[in-house]
């Protein structure tokens, strides 16, 4: 809005994130705002130092990298498809979804791998 324009690229997904009030305010005023206020919007997860912001990455990483790239992509997908549905809708969503997961080599795999007592090996599929 500085400089003619409104932040349309970021809307779809902002007004998913931000209360409509504060991102209206934030979209109108054109006015910066700080990482502890992105952190209190939910806008972020974590605010760290920049000295510290290399160990946090990794400690999330680290906590991400070994997971169903599968499992994850579904999930992704199930968590923007929710909030659009009715409760009802949501039900036979989900159900559905978790036939398409269960089906998966992913999911074959890990279920084979936490029955060996050993790590799994995603594919990807």
């Amino acid at each position: 809005v500085k400089v003619g324009l409104f932040p349309m690229q970021v809307l779809s997904y902002m007004v998913r994130v931000i209360p409509r009030r504060k991102l209206m305010e934030m979209a109108i005023t054109g006015e910066p705002f700080t990482a502890a206020e992105a952190l209190e919007m939910g806008l972020v997860n974590y605010v760290v130092p920049a000295a510290e912001l290399d160990a946090k990455l990794e400690w999330l990483l680290g906590r991400t990298l070994d997971k169903s790239p599968t499992a994850i992509r579904l999930g992704k997908n199930a968590l923007h498809t929710l909030p659009d549905l009715t409760l009802q809708e949501a039900f036979a969503f989900t159900q559905a979804s978790f036939g398409v997961i269960a089906a998966t080599e992913d999911a074959q795999e890990g279920i084979r791998a936490f029955n060996e007592k050993r790590s799994p090996t995603w594919t990807g599929r």
